[in-house]
């Protein structure tokens, strides 16, 4: 594979993906938006795969499973788990090389271990604490394992890149749901009209809204490492 080949990156939400539209915009890397859904993310991943990448990431927010993963923290994941399939892992030293350099500049807060996908939004403390004793997971997102299970096919070096922007210990307001369009990019109606009917929820909204731009703040700090970052196989 040649080390001129874009890295194929994955994201479920456009919000991630415009972060890293001027590295797209230099062919450095190649950029689609799944909108959290698994199917979407595993054929953007085999289409980048059949088009020659040298490397597939995942790069979004994820919900933390444990206390340890606070909000606007790196998951730097080791593996994969896919919660009816294989567990992949990341590429050791590509990651390796990302962690080195992020600690040089002390930018974010970084947090390893596995994490695993889900199909489903996982709402409440009570499910994060499930799903971490079930897998031994610290954090969860809806993409990641639909990338991995396409890197683990075609061997390509696989980096997962989460930035948690809910912690273990929160539930997710499920209103925030219906702002999302399959596409990954934000409807605020329908939002507006879930508030009218349970204006109680205005709170959680507005602290979800404030800890995601916490963590998209953490994946802007992530790509000044650029070298670090389009390191696959080096």
């Amino acid at each position: 594979m040649s080390k001129s080949a874009p890295i194929g990156v994955i994201t479920g939400l456009t919000v991630e993906a415009d972060i890293l539209r001027p590295l797209a915009a230099r062919g450095l890397i190649r950029l689609g938006v799944a909108g959290a859904n698994e199917q979407r993310a595993r054929d953007l991943a085999r289409r980048f795969a059949d088009e020659g990448a040298r490397g597939l990431v995942s790069f979004g927010i994820c919900g933390g499973l444990v206390p340890a993963v606070r909000v606007g923290d790196l998951v730097l994941a080791e593996s994969v788990i896919h919660p009816a399939g294989p567990t992949v892992e990341t590429h050791a030293p590509w990651r390796g090389r990302l962690l080195e350099a992020l600690r040089r500049s002390r930018s974010v807060p970084v947090r390893s271990g596995p994490l695993v996908g889900s199909t489903v939004l996982v709402e409440q403390p009570v499910d994060k604490t499930a799903l971490h004793v079930k897998h031994r997971a610290v954090a969860v997102d809806m993409e990641s394992h639909a990338v991995a299970t396409v890197a683990g096919e075609t061997g390509l070096p696989l980096l997962i890149l989460r930035s948690c922007s809910d912690a273990a210990e929160r539930a997710f307001p499920i209103a925030a749901l219906e702002a999302m369009s399959p596409d990954g990019s934000f409807r605020p109606g329908p939002v507006l009209k879930a508030v009218a009917r349970k204006p109680w929820v205005v709170p959680s909204l507005m602290r979800l809204g404030l800890e995601t731009r916490t963590a998209l703040g953490t994946l802007k700090r992530i790509v000044r490492e650029e070298a670090a970052l389009l390191g696959a196989g080096d």
